[in-house]
């Protein structure tokens, strides 16, 4: 129990502070893996954008450090709700997309290792728009590739297509 929850007219603990401080760093640490784009959504301060992009650059551990040191001390002078948004739908979209790749991969295994036309017609059923003669021919395709262990690139066609049926 800490200070908060005794009296809220008490000021927050030093416990609490620093514990606030280090999220906004981790948080900071977090903006090193958006893109410019990215960071140009979020409307961060100019000094912050131009922190960000010297950390991304420094190499030396020591400097790193430093730098991330200072994004910490910047991200304190912000409010950190619009950047824990973003992270929150940017990691919804990468769990839902990667959910959708590995069903992909499965549709892809399943139609490859086929014995009989069941599980195409699985497909088809489930993804009418789907051209029957072109994705038989893909299967056959990955079939053979797979009997001849050449790599000729005909599963990853196969899965592309698989993946533009989703669109």
């Amino acid at each position: 129990m800490d200070n908060q929850e005794l009296d809220p007219l008490l000021p927050p603990s030093k416990s609490q502070l620093k514990r606030e401080m280090e999220a906004r760093q981790k948080l900071g640490e977090r903006l090193l893996d958006l893109s410019v784009q990215q960071l140009n959504q979020l409307a961060l301060s100019s000094q912050l954008i131009e922190a960000v992009a010297l950390a991304k650059r420094i190499k030396a551990h020591g400097g790193r450090y430093r730098q991330l040191q200072y994004i910490g001390k910047l991200m304190r002078s912000i409010d950190p709700t619009p950047i824990e948004d973003f992270f929150k739908l940017l990691d919804g979209k990468d769990y839902a997309q990667t959910v959708v790749l590995h069903e992909l991969e499965d549709w892809r295994e399943r139609l490859i290792t086929a014995i009989d036309n069941g599980v195409l017609t699985d497909y088809l059923n489930r993804y009418p728009q789907a051209d029957s003669q072109q994705l038989r021919q893909l299967v056959q395709a990955a079939k053979k590739e797979r009997e001849t262990t050449k790599p000729l690139g005909a599963g990853r066609k196969l899965f592309q297509y698989l993946r533009q049926q989703l669109s």
